[in-house]
């Protein structure tokens, strides 16, 4: 993940929040899947983790596009994912490589 790519898609998080009564599932499971969170086996609806952080975001699976509440709710985690790549890309900046030698 670099900051291009969240760029992008911070983009699209705010184009389906703009018409948030007419988005799919599928929309969603997309962006969640290029934030890095993979599918877990539920007896429900399709639940996504994330190895940044804790907790998991529940996308309903229907042939109907989502209701308008339930697709905010989505796109804020999503945009909180977001969030914590920008921090963790931040971080990383900051922290020195391991590899680097010193001469003494």
């Amino acid at each position: 993940m670099d900051k291009k790519k969240l760029k992008k898609l911070a983009e699209e998080i705010r184009s389906l929040r703009r018409k948030a009564g007419s988005v799919h599932d599928r929309e969603l499971v997309s962006i969640a899947r290029k934030l890095g969170r993979q599918r877990v086996k539920t007896d429900g609806h399709p639940q996504y983790i994330s190895d940044l952080r804790t907790g998991r975001i529940t996308i309903p699976s229907h042939s109907k596009p989502l209701a308008y509440r339930t697709t905010l709710n989505i796109l804020d985690e999503l945009q909180t994912d977001v969030f914590y790549w920008r921090e963790s890309l931040r971080s990383r900046k900051k922290d020195p490589p391991d590899n680097l030698q010193t001469s003494e």
